[in-house]
């Protein structure tokens, strides 16, 4: 006896009656069953074509049954994406820039009691009246100690290591700016300290001379001079500054700050608060004295607004009250509700560009990047040539020891200064001298005084705007190096690119760059070598690849891109 829910199978033949219970087969039965056949016959064919050996692949031996157990071995694979490993011809970078650690050690043996310096850490809000450490970067060797390292690695010792230091001596009777020479590095019972004199500057550098500690600086001042102005900026230009974070209106400020170091003031310009600042002035300015470390002390000397010189907030309101301020004229691209237009929005289009759809044209190395990285000394080979790489806060990415087989062509390559001048007519008077009258189309305004002659500045329709008229930006002091930003993959390199760490350091700490540097080797499309003769062998070409070796600084609104390549003649 069959259990019980079982019945027993019985052999059909022929046309056997159907058994009891059970529905005959039906054409929608025999479907289903021809359709799990095909797709057991579909998975199997791939199966079958997915592990079977390729026809191309080369054995070094065959045994009978026609293939070896080393077969995957030999099977052809894509090339990686990763540089190959470089070989420096010397296993220390001289010229590599400070580790956080080395920052931190030097900071801290800084900070030490036995210093005497009574510094206040960075990192603590210090006010302008306090010591602070302003600045660490490296100190680059003696050439000559460093191409003795260079050319003989396995006999002379790598150079010493030293930080050069930056302390603002702000709590002194007679406040002043010292470089200072610490090493060497690591910090151990050999480090010491002296003043940098040799180099950068003089013995030391007046307090009022120096640039900006943070961008923040002058607002004890302008919290006081701009809110008495909220209700005449809110009619005027339709925002106001009140020291508050949804204020309309922002300030920036000229540069230089002073001639001398005898005294410390700037122009100021009030721009919206909106995406592109600087794309939208507001045609107000203010002449501000900030000298010294005691905000208290600090005043306003004039204002500017729409070519009319006030000598007082007072004077500026008693023209608004009394109508005889002329005003300027309405500027639909001034509108604070339209400002969109500054952004980096892509603006929408009535109908796309003929083909925008499709992807631009990208490289691609096939057969594997052609240059070599050692990322612990950030060295780079390319096709014979050979460089270290260098990075630091004032002028950002350098080149080093640059050799072609072997020999020495460029010791340094680097930027030693990016300057910026505007329009601007300056004229120098005897004190005892009356401003010449200015025409209808210049202001003549009184900046200060060198000596015992008046320092005039005479704004021309080419550049009648007093802040960028007495502008002369050095963009070493606000950091080529410190304003570097993480690149962008397939924008501002190519997406094969490697890409290079860099640290910098201030007074409120350190900042690492993920996507500092980036390197690519790059067809240029045009060759380097072409010629066309009339006899045989004189017809030729070579083709323009480069290599590059690229960084990226933004600066305030000005956008630097330091690009270094060498092409393969």
């Amino acid at each position: 006896m069959a259990p019980a829910g079982y019945e027993p199978l019985l052999e059909l033949k022929g046309d056997a009656p159907e058994l009891e219970g059970h529905a005959p087969r039906t054409p929608r039965t025999r479907r289903k069953a021809l359709t799990l056949i095909a797709l057991l016959g579909v998975v199997g064919f791939s199966a079958f074509y997915t592990l079977a050996p390729s026809k191309g692949a080369n054995y070094a031996a065959q045994g009978s049954l026609g293939f070896n157990a080393d077969a995957d071995d030999q099977l052809a694979k894509c090339p990686s994406g990763l540089p190959p490993a470089a070989t420096p011809p010397a296993k220390v970078n001289p010229f590599a820039s400070l580790t956080i650690a080395d920052t931190v050690s030097v900071s801290e043996w800084l900070l030490a009691p036995e210093r005497g310096l009574n510094l206040t850490r960075g990192d603590k809000a210090p006010q302008l009246a306090d010591n602070l450490i302003y600045h660490v970067d490296a100190f680059r060797p003696v050439k000559k100690d460093a191409v003795a390292y260079l050319d003989n690695p396995d006999t002379v010792s790598p150079p010493e290591r030293f930080a050069r230091v930056t302390i603002h001596h702000g709590a002194a009777p007679e406040p002043y700016v010292m470089d200072y020479l610490v090493g060497p590095l690591p910090v151990s019972e050999k480090t010491t300290m002296r003043k940098l004199t040799e180099i950068y500057h003089r013995d030391s550098i007046p307090f009022n001379a120096r640039g900006y500690t943070t961008m923040s600086e002058l607002s004890p001042l302008l919290t006081v001079i701009m809110p008495p102005l909220s209700e005449v900026t809110e009619d005027l230009f339709g925002g106001s500054a009140r020291g508050l974070p949804n204020d309309t209106l922002v300030a920036a400020i000229v540069a230089p700050l002073s001639f001398d170091g005898a005294f410390r003031r700037g122009w100021v310009s009030w721009r919206r608060n909106i995406a592109g600042p600087w794309l939208h002035p507001v045609n107000f300015f203010q002449y501000v004295d900030f000298s010294g470390t005691d905000p208290s002390q600090w005043k306003l000397l004039k204002l500017v607004y729409n070519h009319q010189v006030f000598n007082s907030t007072e004077a500026f309101l008693d023209a608004y009250h009394d109508g005889t301020l002329k005003r300027l004229p309405h500027r639909p691209d001034q509108d604070p509700s339209q400002g969109e237009w500054s952004t980096r929005k892509r603006p929408t289009l009535t109908a796309q560009r003929d083909l925008d759809n499709l992807p631009g044209p990208r490289s691609v190395s096939f057969g594997g990047l052609r240059f070599r990285v050692d990322r612990a000394l950030q060295y780079v080979s390319w096709m014979g040539w050979g460089m270290y790489l260098g990075f630091d806060k004032d002028m950002g990415l350098s080149l080093w020891d640059l050799r072609f087989r072997g020999d020495r062509i460029i010791y340094e390559a680097s930027l030693s200064l990016l300057r910026g001048w505007y329009t601007c007519q300056t004229q120098i008077r005897r004190r005892s001298l009356l401003p010449r009258r200015p025409s209808r189309s210049m202001v003549s305004i009184l900046i200060g005084y060198v000596s015992d002659r008046a320092v005039y500045v005479n704004a021309s329709p080419a550049g009648n705007d007093p802040m960028q008229t007495t502008t002369a930006w050095l963009d070493r002091f606000f950091g080529m190096g410190s304003a570097v930003r993480d690149m962008i993959p397939g924008y501002d390199c190519p997406h094969e690119a490697v890409y290079l760490p860099a640290t910098t350091h201030n007074f409120e700490g350190s900042i690492v760059r993920q996507r500092a540097i980036c390197i690519f080797e790059h067809d240029s499309a045009r060759p380097i070598t072409r010629h066309t003769g009339y006899s045989e062998g004189e017809f030729g070409a070579t083709r323009g690849y480069q290599l590059v070796v690229r960084s990226v600084s933004t600066v305030g609104n000005w956008f630097i891109h330091v690009t270094l390549s060498n092409a393969n003649k």
